[in-house]
């Protein structure tokens, strides 16, 4: 029985037996254009968009494995240059001096010192001669006497300090001993460049930033560094400015390896592989401890100042009750 209150409605049908309207699917071999609804199905969407994350994903770990290849091979590179650096930092040292030998005597110069020579051997042979014959009366007794003042005479000039004297030209003997001393102080330096290791031997691998160092005519000269027997070896100013050349070179090497490294250092710290060198201010730290020390001096000062004012004090009223 209806409640009079609460009038009923009437529906017309009956609402469980509406049904959704179904969504339109995609058959095999059908277009979208013939169907009733044009868009696209979700999942379609979702598995396009799906591979280009994939594809996007993919890119990205590859290029950071390339970046991370090519910071290796370059901190690589800059540990090799840095080794470089270090090994033939001797180059530096090199006394252009001691090996180019400026006081060495020539050959010209020697052969007239030879020439010299044996004509004071000529003439004091000569000497001698007029006076032998003149022990067996051979020749007068003057000519004899004459001939051993002469001999004499040229036995003095035989000595260094008389010739000196007379003449500043040096002998045949005194030219050999100053080529031998100059070779020696050059072979001393080459000693003392070379080392253990051999730096002609280690500078051979900068050929890389000079060419020059690849050349034939220098190839004795590493092997005998490499052996350790260069110094040795070095007998002839012809000897010692090869192997000057050769530093000459290497040196010139040197120095674009030091621009090579530099210019990698640089863009190691622009690309951030390598952190930037921080600075202390040592003006200031230097400036602390002295303040500090002050300070500390001056307490000191006046709690002694302090300590000794009352026993002045008590030895005051001391006095007074004395």
């Amino acid at each position: 029985m209806a409640d009079p209150n609460h009038p009923s409605v009437r529906v017309p049908g009956d609402l469980r037996q509406v049904k959704p309207e179904a969504t339109p699917v995609l058959r095999q071999g059908s277009s979208p254009e013939h169907e009733d609804s044009p868009e696209t199905p979700a999942s379609d969407q979702l598995h396009f968009s799906g591979n280009d994350i994939a594809a996007e994903v993919s890119d990205g770990p590859t290029e950071r494995d390339d970046r991370e290849q090519e910071k290796l091979l370059f901190m690589s590179q800059q540990h090799r240059r840095r080794q470089l650096l270090r090994s033939c930092e001797r180059v530096l040292m090199i006394e252009f001096d001691v090996l180019s030998m400026p006081d060495w005597p020539d050959n010209f110069a020697l052969l007239q010192a030879r020439r010299r020579r044996d004509y004071w051997l000529m003439a004091a042979s000569v000497c001698a001669g007029l006076f032998l014959l003149g022990m067996t009366d051979l020749v007068p007794a003057w000519l004899a006497g004459t001939g051993f003042g002469a001999f004499a005479l040229l036995c003095l000039l035989a000595l260094p300090p008389v010739r000196h004297v007379f003449s500043e030209r040096l002998s045949y003997a005194e030219l050999l001993l100053e080529r031998y001393r100059i070779l020696r102080r050059a072979r001393e330096h080459v000693r003392h460049l070379e080392g253990v290791e051999g730096l002609a031997w280690q500078c051979a691998q900068l050929s890389e930033f000079n060419p020059v160092l690849r050349h034939s005519r220098f190839a004795g000269l590493l092997r005998l560094s490499e052996s350790g027997a260069l110094a040795g070896s070095l007998k002839t100013r012809g000897h010692m400015r090869l192997y000057l050349i050769f530093l000459l070179e290497a040196e010139k090497g040197y120095t674009r390896l030091q621009e090579a490294y530099l210019h990698g250092r640089d863009r190691a710290l622009e690309e951030g592989w390598i952190e930037t060198p921080t600075r202390r201010p040592v003006g200031r730290e230097m400036e602390q401890p002295r303040t500090s020390n002050i300070e500390g001096a001056s307490d000191t000062v006046v709690r002694n100042k302090d300590e000794s004012s009352p026993s002045s004090g008590e030895s005051g009223i001391a006095g007074e009750a004395s």
